[in-house]
């Protein structure tokens, strides 16, 4: 467990943020399981929720979200009035971005500076401007999660390559209407 002190975290109130990549995820359980661990999260923190914020369908992979979508817009009022008191609360780290590292760094930590604190539930941990600094492990934590993120997509696409060229190699068909997955990316990722 990566934290700030408790003392650090007192009188936060928290933005709760969802994210799923489709239209079809929206009839499925991601919103449901996402709003379940950010609440219990808060409860144990005992964050007041001050808002909702939710990308419904948009994706992460081109960075939607961060330039369009809701999260976008939430940014540029952190932007204008500063971030201090707020703390933005993710199930995982892959719902904010899955951009490379490099471009994940460049634009996260800006944020930080605002005074905004940012917490990731599923690994426990409360990130702000001072602990980003001084924790290498919180750094480094952050570092791994964004390479997983970023690299969750060409692994599924490699999958799915190598099961079509599977098909293929057995004699089956394999259709190739743009919308299939053989593709270089699902069109989720798009």
């Amino acid at each position: 467990m990566i934290r700030l002190k408790r003392a650090e975290t007192m009188n936060l109130k928290a933005i709760l943020y969802l994210r799923w990549s489709s239209g079809k995820q929206s009839s499925g359980s991601s919103d449901q399981r996402q709003r379940e661990a950010l609440e219990q999260f808060c409860r144990d923190e005992k964050w007041p929720i001050e808002e909702w914020v939710t990308d419904d369908g948009v994706s992460a992979w081109t960075g939607d979200n961060i330039r369009i979508g809701a999260l976008g817009d939430f940014l540029k009022r952190v932007r204008i009035e500063g971030g201090a008191g707020l703390v933005p609360v993710v199930e995982s780290q892959d719902r904010l971005s899955r951009m490379n590292e490099l471009d994940f760094f460049e634009w996260f930590i800006p944020l930080l500076k605002t005074g905004l604190t940012v917490a990731f539930a599923d690994h426990d941990m409360i990130v702000d401007q001072h602990s980003i600094r001084n924790q290498k492990r919180q750094l480094r934590r952050i570092l791994d999660g964004q390479q997983e993120a970023s690299g969750y997509v060409d692994k599924m696409a490699d999958r799915v390559r190598a099961a079509y060229q599977l098909l293929r190699d057995d004699g089956g068909i394999v259709h190739n209407a743009r919308n299939c997955l053989w593709r270089a990316r699902p069109k989720w990722a798009a």
